[in-house]
């Protein structure tokens, strides 16, 4: 009879060791960093500026000072990929080719808070927006070389634009 109660008592144990692996699997999940800002490695370069103030200096780009307006639009594009397309259905022809309606309208899910994304998803716009911000920075440093820099009497000179700690 003890020997019964042990295998009943096995199978049981399997059954609570597969449904333990499952709910650690959805809490690594849930850990995943669904915050985009931690969890991609590159931000949009703001424009230029001199450190301290001090125009004696040559400017800078910096990668600590990122653009805030240029990373809220990438935000964007990282949520918008992830909405859900439509489903569509043939409503008519037109010269013996079909025409298409959206059935979905506005019940597809749309992405509106990056906390919607799930782990997943957010890995994939981090690795996005990595790519995207790469182009963008390439072509911010490639169009500021210089700044101009006007003093007191009005004499404009160009300051080189340092971009060494890139």
């Amino acid at each position: 009879m003890e020997t019964q109660e042990r295998i009943v008592n096995m199978s049981e144990l399997e059954e609570l060791e597969k449904i333990v692996k499952e709910a650690q699997a959805r809490i690594a999940e849930l850990k995943a960093p669904t915050q985009l800002v931690t969890a991609c490695t590159v931000k949009p370069l703001g424009l230029p500026f001199f450190s301290n103030h001090d125009s004696r200096e040559n400017a800078h780009l910096d990668k600590r000072y990122y653009d805030r307006e240029a990373w809220s639009h990438f935000l964007e594009l990282g949520k918008m990929i992830h909405n859900q397309p439509g489903q569509f259905v043939a409503r008519g022809f037109n010269y013996r080719n079909p025409f298409y309606t959206d059935i979905c309208g506005s019940g597809r899910r749309k992405v509106r808070k990056i906390s919607d994304l799930t782990g997943t998803e957010a890995r994939i716009s981090a690795e996005m927006l990595d790519e995207m911000i790469a182009v963008y920075n390439k072509y911010m440093v490639m169009l500021h070389k210089t700044v101009e820099l006007k003093d007191v009497s009005g004499n404009i000179r160009k300051v080189p634009v340092i971009t060494s700690d890139l």
